[in-house]
């Protein structure tokens, strides 16, 4: 895209002293994309403005007000400036929808928007209601093997996966996968594989799970336009996949480089705090507790600083939590515990997460010789939740060895 960039300011500068002026704002459009893509921000802002003013010129066309917005969300989203996001998609619907009805395709393109920036922000319901309604609308235009289509499902699989709805969310990856397989290769497939090896990944299917990252990884290396950016969340995939491998420096080598390549938009991106995450929970399997909560505490900083609602607040509450249980500190474990589960308990969270929390607070309320009957409440009811899924049963057992140990079963 850095290449197009001088023939879209010829473009721009031709077509404005032509007279064109709905032409010099699409290319004004093109420029503050291709930016932002790169994360040249102040660059892409200043093409924005530029975009604005030649609309406003152009008789303020209603289309091409709607297309500023969409990219200007998209600008929005990249700084991590979600609820800005979300405002400008929302707005970039409406605007299509008054000009063009309610299931044109191109309505389709921005709800697709707004469900990304539902999802980001933890509104997993409106996310998906949006996905869903962009996928009826781009079936109905396109038919069902379009590859738009794959787009939306990979959208709406994503929202199952913060659910924890793996089994779910598998079934709209693959038949992405298979959409897109059918077509020329393109950055939507990589994802997609990249997506699957996560899910596979959770349901702790780690080779398979490994197999999807590196065909992810292999096919981003195909993709002359694809950047490093593209590739982070394949090299965090790895990563874990290889902890669990027991890889352990490996791993943490992978997280290290997808860190310092996601860093590039700023050390308090938002995406940078699942990273960041991921390095705590590595150091603290190894027994590194001081040093896991120090990638904790940063992870939680950015997250409440930019995204306050967001369940990756109350995950990285726990995180620590269980940290400090681990170094023998139920005094501190428990409030951080407390909160994190009544976060998790109102967004109905991953079931998985808030049994992990449910056990830690019961072993911290034990450790404290405080409320004990609601200390084995919890433990009974995390297991219950782990006993739902067929590959918890280590977690089943834990749980049964410890009300043994505390003299009830």
């Amino acid at each position: 895209m850095a290449d197009a960039e001088p023939n879209l300011i010829e473009a721009a500068v031709a077509a404005e002293t032509a007279g064109q002026l709905d032409v010099s704002a699409k290319a004004r459009l093109s420029l503050m994309f291709a930016t932002s893509e790169q994360a040249r921000f102040k660059e892409a802002t200043t093409w924005a403005r530029f975009a604005d003013v030649a609309i406003r010129t152009a008789d303020n066309d209603a289309l091409l007000r709607a297309d500023h917005l969409h990219n200007e969300a998209g600008l929005f989203y990249r700084q991590g400036k979600y609820d800005d996001a979300l405002k400008c998609y929302r707005r970039a619907v409406e605007t299509k929808e008054k000009r063009l009805g309610p299931n044109d395709i191109r309505v389709a393109v921005s709800l697709a928007g707004v469900g990304t920036a539902w999802a980001v922000v933890g509104k997993y319901d409106e996310a998906l209601a949006a996905f869903r309604r962009a996928q009826s609308i781009r079936e109905a235009a396109l038919g069902p093997l379009h590859p738009d289509i794959a787009n939306s499902l990979i959208g709406i699989g994503n929202v199952l996966f913060s659910q924890g709805k793996y089994d779910d969310a598998l079934i709209e990856f693959r038949r992405a996968r298979s959409i897109l397989e059918g077509v020329e290769i393109n950055p939507s497939l990589a994802l997609v594989l990249c997506n699957i090896g996560n899910t596979l990944y959770q349901k702790q299917s780690y080779e398979d799970a490994m197999r999807h990252y590196e065909h992810g990884a292999a096919t981003w290396a195909k993709l002359k336009q694809a950047n490093a950016f593209d590739a982070v969340d394949c090299l965090e995939g790895r990563a874990l996949s290889l902890e669990r491998l027991g890889r352990v420096d490996a791993s943490l080598a992978q997280h290290r480089a997808a860190l310092t390549i996601r860093e590039r938009d700023g050390e308090d991106h938002p995406k940078v705090a699942p990273i960041v995450n991921n390095i705590g929970e590595l150091l603290r399997a190894q027994g590194k507790f001081r040093e896991a909560l120090q990638q904790y505490a940063r992870a939680l900083r950015i997250w409440e600083t930019k995204t306050p609602g967001h369940p990756f607040v109350a995950i990285a509450l726990s995180n620590i939590g269980l940290t400090h249980l681990a170094l023998l500190e139920p005094e501190r474990a428990a409030p951080l515990l407390e909160r994190a589960l009544a976060m998790m308990t109102k967004q109905k969270s991953n079931p998985v997460q808030i049994a992990e929390t449910k056990f830690a607070l019961a072993r911290c309320l034990a450790r404290l010789h405080r409320d004990g009957e609601r200390a084995l409440a919890l433990a009974r009811q995390a297991r219950d939740i782990y006993k739902v899924d067929a590959n918890r049963g280590k977690n089943v057992a834990d749980i049964d060895r410890w009300l043994k140990q505390v003299g009830t079963p």
